[in-house]
């Protein structure tokens, strides 16, 4: 790349149009500065937020020192990594030092954060940037990415209002439309995947545990975990790579990888041009070398009934978020949260050992697969006027989530990444799972699709992500 000059005097929304690894090849060898590039993030989030509505607070001040620390570093010879001065956001659930922490509601606006969450720590040792909070639905408990105190996020695929998805709709929004090269979200139920898939980003989902939970507001503990939104495999790697403080894998080589295609529940209902997406997807791998398995698995279907009859998402977050969900301001969206009051202890014993027993078997029966690959979300972002209702809104959510929270009562880790876009201009997610501790495996496999496929050739930025620019 040639050497661009001052970055300031670019284009605003530049850097949305740049991986972390060619920002950082830029802040490496002296086109850009650390800080540029943090006040260019600032002034594009000032500029085009109040039409995307993804973030819900900025720490610009806190944001300009790392990024002098980062510079003074990184002309003092300390390269803390691939994050090193690269701006990222957070979901509106971490704890940021000495800013409100309200987890989506303003029922929680009277929490302010003393310390860091874990995760921020181990991020601010890696030099990366934070520059603010982003938009997530109450209390992390919807996958729509709705929320009607604080505002919904804006798809910035269409004009008029689609579901960005959720809960991390915020994330998800800063990243596709450019805002941040990166930013961090939270998954239970398929909170990072389901609206990487909706806003065409890559959405990674690691093995529950993985990562250090610690100042994050919990929603079901057993089930949540911390991942990422990118543009790229690449760039979801590096984030990775950072967090586990673990080599970043380099090989998109699939030859003679096993991956199953199991179409027991994850392609009902699914819209045509999604499945076509999938198995033109599956082609894709099959010719770079990997083998195609088709698999049945009656131990997914089975998870999915359980998780009808007994959400074991609500019979966690229920009880720590009583107060909140009773409350006569709360949301309805987070409503459905109630329905734990109906539980009996023994229902729930009994729910959490047949989820055991379930995810063993399937563990068993995977054993000769390296990877399942399946269609994120059976539809594309649907209209936001379509889920104006409690009950459409319920109904929407179990579509939207039944294929990434079969995987988390499952055990599995999983990768979003878009595959295609539809005839009406929304991106399809393709969905990767591996086993539990086996993140490298679906980002190997999902790097080696975006090599080969025309959406990393094409570069696809969503149309409706500069209104405020033009």
């Amino acid at each position: 790349m040639q050497a661009l000059g001052s970055f300031m005097n670019m284009p605003m929304n530049l850097h949305s149009q740049l991986s972390i690894v060619e920002l950082g090849q830029m802040l490496r060898n002296g086109p850009l500065q650390c800080e540029e590039l943090t006040q260019a993030v600032l002034l594009d989030i000032e500029a085009r937020n109040s039409h995307l509505g993804a973030f819900v607070r900025t720490t610009g001040e806190r944001a300009i020192m790392e990024a002098r620390r980062a510079q003074r570093e990184l002309g003092n010879g300390l390269d803390r990594g691939p994050l090193h001065g690269i701006p990222y956001a957070v979901k509106d659930l971490f704890n940021v030092e000495g800013q409100i922490n309200s987890a989506g509601t303003p029922l929680l606006d009277g929490h302010i954060a003393q310390t860091d969450a874990a995760v921020i720590k181990r991020l601010t040792q890696a030099g990366a940037v934070l520059v603010g909070q982003t938009h997530t639905s109450p209390l992390a408990a919807t996958i729509l990415g709705i929320n009607h105190a604080r505002g919904t996020p804006h798809n910035p695929w269409k004009e008029e209002a689609h579901l960005p998805g959720g809960s991390s709709s915020g994330s998800a929004v800063a990243v596709a439309a450019g805002l941040v090269p990166f930013a961090l979200g939270t998954d239970t139920g398929g909170s990072v995947r389901v609206p990487a898939a909706l806003c065409g980003v890559v959405g990674l989902k690691p093995t529950v545990g993985s990562i250090d939970m610690n100042g994050i507001w919990p929603l079901a503990p057993s089930l949540d975990s911390i991942g990422s939104f990118t543009h790229s495999v690449q760039d979801a790697a590096c984030v990775y790579a950072t967090l586990q403080d673990i080599p970043i894998i380099s090989t998109d080589d699939i030859e003679g990888l096993r991956i199953g295609i199991c179409e027991n529940i994850f392609f009902d209902d699914a819209q045509s041009e999604v499945e076509a997406a999938v198995q033109k997807s599956a082609r894709v791998l099959e010719n770079l070398g990997a083998e195609l398995v088709p698999v049945t698995l009656p131990e997914v279907n089975n998870l999915h009934a359980l998780a009808c009859e007994t959400s074991l998402i609500a019979a966690e977050g229920y009880p720590l978020h009583k107060e909140i969900v009773e409350n006569p301001e709360s949301d309805w969206v987070i409503h459905w949260l109630k329905v734990a009051k109906e539980y009996s202890r023994n229902q729930v014993a009994q729910a959490r050992k047949q989820q055991t027993e379930l995810a063993a078997k399937l563990t068993h029966f995977t054993q000769s697969l390296n990877a399942l690959l399946v269609p994120t979300t059976p539809i594309v972002a649907p209209a936001f006027s379509s889920c104006e209702t409690p009950e459409s809104h319920s109904a929407m959510s179990a579509l939207l989530s039944r294929n990434t929270l079969i995987g988390n009562l499952a055990g599995w880790c999983g990768l979003s990444l878009p595959c295609a876009i539809s005839k009406n201009g929304l991106p399809i997610g393709l969905m990767i799972y591996a086993a539990a501790q086996n993140e490298m495996i679906a980002i190997q496999i999902a790097r080696a699709f975006e090599s080969a496929s025309d959406w990393a050739a094409n570069n696809v930025i969503p149309p409706f992500s500069y209104r405020a620019s033009l």
